[in-house]
């Protein structure tokens, strides 16, 4: 009888950790290269579902129009991006941040982050569809699931 209690007790433990658990944190799987080498397509994750205060050089995972992503924050709220084509660099308030090859000419623009939102950017630059790109752009606060802890 008092290992049937304990068994019980203890299943109803593990139950009501896994609630728990599950009510804070998901399990996210990257799909492609675009955040090589810090993390691999097929790469799980963990994230944890309060993303509160996210600043530059945290990961998140948000919506985007092709489903879930996982990029770096390269700049936040009231932050100035100038992203280079020609150049081959991604600036933020003047430094540059981001160096990569491959971008056709002509492309260059200026971004003022607005409240509440983020630029991102895959580890990745030569594989990645992030903030500079228009299926991505800048990402909204209320379009993130959270911040990626593993």
């Amino acid at each position: 009888m008092k290992r049937k209690i304990i068994c019980t007790a203890l299943f109803l433990a593990v139950c009501l950790c896994l609630v728990l658990v599950t009510a804070h944190y998901r399990i996210v799987v990257v799909s492609g290269n675009s955040m090589f080498p810090t993390y691999k397509d097929g790469d799980i994750l963990v994230m944890s579902r309060d993303p509160g205060n996210i600043r530059a050089g945290d990961v998140i995972a948000f919506s985007g129009r092709s489903g879930d992503l996982v990029k770096r924050v390269a700049a936040v709220c009231g932050d100035i991006v100038e992203y280079d084509a020609p150049g081959g660099t991604v600036s933020v308030n003047g430094e540059v941040t981001a160096s990569f090859t491959g971008e056709p000419a002509g492309r260059k623009k200026t971004y003022s982050i607005p409240e509440g939102s983020y630029f991102v950017l895959g580890d990745n630059l030569e594989e990645s569809i992030d903030s500079r790109y228009e299926e991505v752009g800048i990402v909204r606060k209320d379009e993130t699931k959270g911040v990626i802890h593993y």
